[in-house]
């Protein structure tokens, strides 16, 4: 799955105000997972949630 993909897919779980469980993101030692958290997951979280009174931890 590219990194695009995964992008859409997790910014539509957490679109979803049912949604009350964890993601988990998985790879090999050095494959990106806090790049990928670090740069894109934290924007989309930033984006989804301006204007929300309660911002996610």
């Amino acid at each position: 799955m590219y990194s695009n993909e995964i992008e859409c897919v997790i910014a539509e779980y957490l679109k979803n105000t049912k949604a009350e469980y964890a993601v988990m993101i998985d790879g090999d030692w050095g494959s990106g997972k806090t790049y990928f958290l670090t740069h894109s997951l934290m924007r989309i979280m930033e984006t989804i949630d301006i204007g929300k009174d309660k911002r996610r931890k």
